[in-house]
């Protein structure tokens, strides 16, 4: 099986870890099972995920040092910077989210008159993908 090298830059490429890279077959079963997930998400209602991703946030906050040291590893970075910057602006926006969803994520009604309302509501969408590269080191 194909593996994805995680290295640090900052010492000359030294492997830090290893995981195995998905299959095709393994990729569509995680985004079938993640859009199944979706429906019971969503049938969460929104102050019940709050409550989740509040327990999640906690849990990202009692790993600062850890995420932080692994950030320094794998970006080369200084560890102030991976502290204050990456990990420290991460949980102040994830906080801030938490602390404004109900505000934002309230249906809004964009048009009314007489007896036709248009309203807009957020819901979760399902699954998304991020694949990045690094061409030089690959």
């Amino acid at each position: 099986m194909k593996k994805l090298i995680s290295t640090n830059p900052a010492k000359n490429y030294e492997v830090i870890g290893s995981v195995d890279i998905s299959s095709s077959q393994e990729i569509k079963e995680k985004v079938s099972l993640a859009n199944k997930a979706k429906n019971y998400w969503k049938d969460l209602g929104l102050i019940k995920r709050l409550a989740l991703l509040k327990n999640l946030y906690l849990k990202f906050k009692k790993q600062t040092e850890q995420i932080a040291q692994n950030i320094t590893q794998e970006m080369g970075m200084p560890i102030t910077q991976s502290r204050l910057l990456d990990v420290g602006d991460g949980l102040r926006y994830f906080k801030w989210y938490l602390e404004n969803a109900e505000k934002y994520l309230q249906p809004e009604i964009t048009f009314q008159k007489n007896s036709i309302n248009h309203s807009v509501y957020y819901e979760p969408i399902g699954s998304v993908a991020v694949i990045a590269v690094d061409e030089k080191h690959r």
